[in-house]
């Protein structure tokens, strides 16, 4: 069955499919495998989400799930027992409308971009409010660095990352734009992760299979393009028909993240494949390409984010359920 997606509904609320597949997550590669550890549904106890669009997990292990729906981050300790809420929706200047990416910065505090807004609204780890800064051009995603430097994904003409201070103040944009069609900006849309040891940003882009690596001060350290199975799809796929509303991509990134210096990207597909992780080294080298399948050799699919910490791999799904990967690498 084909997906065919829009790029000017802009949200990253992705569809994947249920997909059918003989290979064993057991013996996959050699070099890395997994098992499913848990599996937390909306229907479960104490997971009142309607849709678990992004996952951040804290230093301590706390997890925090962004559900854009309702219009609220719900947290967890590392058992996933409720501890809070934030939620939103309200009028006062601490209440987001439309939160749409989150992330743990490297003081614990919690960073939630707001699409409505136009902002990003900082909160403790209890989820007391403590500020909010407004960023001075439209973002779907954003990371942030050691020095509580913001770096969200906004492409324009002089790049298509954009770097602010702690305050929210411009720094610099950059990012060499890539181009499909002699179109620059429409494709432009990438998801972004920050490395402490490294210190580099990774982006990586939905609908172009190319990864760009950058210092925190804008420098372009690496690009490469993904070696996958089904990268010329997307090469080839044709851009948005604005006229007729429509996108037909056949691969496009779902999200990214980096655990102990090897990044971890969520690859969807439109054909008979089922979802991938593509495992790459900072330097660009490949590891490894494995389907991502549950404890039952079925495909997960609907698959939004991907975050880690400590050998796990946290996968939302638009259908209300987190999965927890036990990685064995």
């Amino acid at each position: 069955m084909g997906i065919k997606i829009c790029l000017c509904k802009i949200f990253f609320l992705l569809l994947a499919l249920s997909m059918n597949s003989k290979s064993q997550n057991s013996n996959i590669s050699p070099m890395f495998n997994y098992r499913i550890e848990n599996v937390f549904s909306k229907d479960g106890k104490n997971y009142d989400w309607h849709q678990p669009n992004k996952v951040a997990i804290s230093n301590e292990g706390n997890v925090y799930v962004l559900d854009t729906q309702n219009k609220k981050v719900l947290m967890y300790d590392s058992d996933m027992h409720l501890v809070s809420n934030i939620k939103g929706g309200g009028v006062e200047s601490e209440m987001f409308e439309t939160p749409i990416d989150i992330k743990i910065g490297n003081n614990n505090l919690l960073y939630i971009l707001d699409y409505h807004h136009q902002k990003i609204f900082i909160f403790n780890k209890d989820g007391k409010f403590v500020r909010s800064i407004r960023i001075p051009q439209f973002s779907l995603a954003f990371t942030v660095d050691v020095n509580e430097n913001i770096f969200i994904n906004s492409p324009r003409k002089d790049g298509s990352i954009m770097k602010l201070d702690k305050d929210g103040n411009y720094i610099k944009s950059f990012g060499p734009l890539l181009e499909k069609e002699n179109k620059k900006f429409v494709l432009n849309w990438a998801f972004l992760e920050y490395d402490q040891t490294s210190k580099i940003i990774v982006a990586s882009y939905q609908y172009f299979p190319v990864v760009q690596i950058f210092s925190s001060e804008g420098t372009l350290v690496k690009e490469f393009e993904l070696n996958s199975v089904s990268v010329q799809e997307l090469r080839d796929a044709p851009l948005c028909d604005w006229a007729k509303d429509k996108f037909a991509a056949k691969i496009f990134t779902v999200g990214i993240t980096i655990h102990k210096g090897v990044a971890y990207n969520l690859i969807s597909y439109s054909d008979s494949q089922p979802l991938t992780l593509y495992l790459f080294e900072l330097s660009g080298t490949k590891i490894s390409e494995i389907p991502l399948l549950d404890n039952k050799n079925k495909p997960i699919s609907l698959l939004m984010s991907i975050s880690s910490n400590d050998n796990n791999l946290y996968l939302s799904a638009a259908d209300g359920n987190i999965y927890v990967l036990k990685m064995n690498n």
